[in-house]
């Protein structure tokens, strides 16, 4: 397939796969070299590796060599389906492979091959493979790790974005395969959900935020006040 330059393209599965305690049937491959658990949308399209966490769009991250790829500049990219027999038959172990191969880097034009391996059995198991070609990123900027739904929560296997320190050990063509294992929230955790109001009228206002979850029942309603005045 194509995945040209800055795109998305979403798979839904007939089998799901686990990944943070959370079970989906639903995953992006992004051309810049990572998967978004979940799917996702233009807004989760970025060619600038970050350092994992990040609360930024994208979460829920499989960066498996973010960095900036361009597709449209040639390489092989596809998803299938290997098991022992039909994936049809949920017997049968069975996992997606998401292959970016000879993907050109946007800047220097070297080559990448890499894949991501998604178990579809019923628990998590999530591989990176390299090689036989691997650069150290566009201009030496690259991700590799994973990254919660919430982005508060990851774990670098390598990381260079340009900004903060150069962390891990970069993967190199035909290296060990990067193995992800991920813990599942507690109950009791605390989640931080930022938000920005604007106000549009001079006075006081009280808005209510809603949270609904399966993993309780009803909705808990939370109301927070504020005043808006001249600057």
């Amino acid at each position: 397939m194509s995945l040209g330059d800055e795109t998305i393209t979403n798979f839904t599965l007939s089998r799901p796969f686990v990944f943070g305690g959370q079970t989906y049937n639903t995953i992006g491959m992004v051309s810049n070299g990572y998967a978004v658990i979940g799917g996702g949308t233009a807004a989760d399209v970025q060619f600038i590796n970050r350092i994992f966490p990040n609360p930024a769009r994208p979460n829920n991250t499989l960066g498996a060599f973010w960095t900036d790829i361009d597709g449209s500049a040639g390489g092989s990219y596809y998803a299938y389906l290997v098991g022992f027999g039909p994936c049809s038959n949920p017997a049968n172990a069975c996992w997606l492979i998401l292959e970016w191969e000879n993907a050109p880097n946007w800047g220097d034009g070297e080559l990448n091959t890499f894949q991501i391996w998604i178990g579809l059995n019923g628990v998590e198991d999530i591989t990176y493979s390299y090689g036989p070609t691997l650069s150290d990123g566009d201009g030496g900027y690259v991700t590799v790790g994973a990254e919660n739904a919430f982005g508060n929560r990851g774990a670098n296997i390598y990381s260079n974005d340009g900004f903060g320190p150069v962390v891990g050990t970069i993967p190199t063509a035909n290296s060990n395969d990067v193995y992800i294992e991920t813990t599942p929230g507690t109950p009791g955790q605390t989640i931080t959900i930022g938000f920005r109001a604007q106000g549009v009228r001079l006075g006081r206002w009280t808005n209510y935020a809603e949270l609904t979850s399966p993993s309780f029942f009803g909705t808990y309603i939370d109301p927070f006040s504020g005043e808006v005045v001249r600057p």
